[in-house]
């Protein structure tokens, strides 16, 4: 066993420790050794800086949706939760998902009369002019991973598209045909090979993501 006789240097920027031995040096980077009792320095284990992305501290420019949410942000689709806030975890309710469909397709004015004064009212009128929706909407009820794609699959016209093989979408489903279409044009491939997960509630992260996909590129 060879003897360590001193410990020599500390780089912190690149987290590695230099000890001196009987008759070589060796420089490591594994924080959890202690150093050698004969020397009084340690080492203290680099801490992760705080990242932020597109502005929001809680958006990594590694997440999968990051690039989604500078879209949105650019496009004024949404400006996140708070000034410094996304919330890509946070549910996206239905007139979330409403109210960012209208602001991607230009925010455009209503044909008809617009009842209320909520920030969901006009893009709730316009979805229902251009046949997305046909009831009465629950602002707060979560949207669903079949709802996003039906509500993209009418706007781009209801086109028919290839079967998908998942074994929770039935052939005779209200949101089938909207599914097959989804998996088509690359918006989604589903949670699993065999599962598309028509009822997950989405997050906002998930659904920027959905929308990027298909109107942003």
């Amino acid at each position: 066993m060879l003897k360590v006789n001193q410990y020599v240097s500390r780089d912190e920027e690149r987290g590695k420790v230099t000890y001196a031995f009987d008759n070589c040096t060796f420089s490591g980077n594994d924080w959890g050794d202690e150093i050698p009792s004969n020397t009084s320095d340690t080492p203290v284990a680099p801490t992760t800086p705080v990242t932020s992305f597109a502005g929001f501290v809680d958006v990594n420019a590694n997440a999968y949706y990051a690039a989604p949410v500078a879209w949105a942000v650019e496009k004024g689709i949404t400006a996140g939760t708070s000034a410094t806030t996304f919330g890509p975890d946070s549910t996206c309710s239905q007139a979330q998902i409403l109210t960012f469909l209208w602001r991607a397709y230009g925010s455009p004015e209503a044909a008809g009369t617009v009842s209320g004064s909520e920030y969901y009212a006009l893009p709730f009128r316009w979805a229902q002019e251009q046949g997305v929706i046909s009831h009465s909407l629950a602002p707060d009820s979560p949207c669903t991973r079949a709802d996003v794609v039906t509500y993209l699959w009418k706007l781009a016209g209801s086109p028919e598209a290839q079967a998908a093989a998942f074994t929770d979408v039935s052939a005779n489903a209200s949101y089938a045909k909207a599914v097959n279409w989804a998996v088509e044009k690359g918006i989604t491939a589903g949670v699993s090979k065999d599962r598309f997960g028509p009822d997950s509630t989405c997050t906002r992260s998930q659904i920027v993501t959905f929308l990027y996909a298909a109107l942003g590129k």
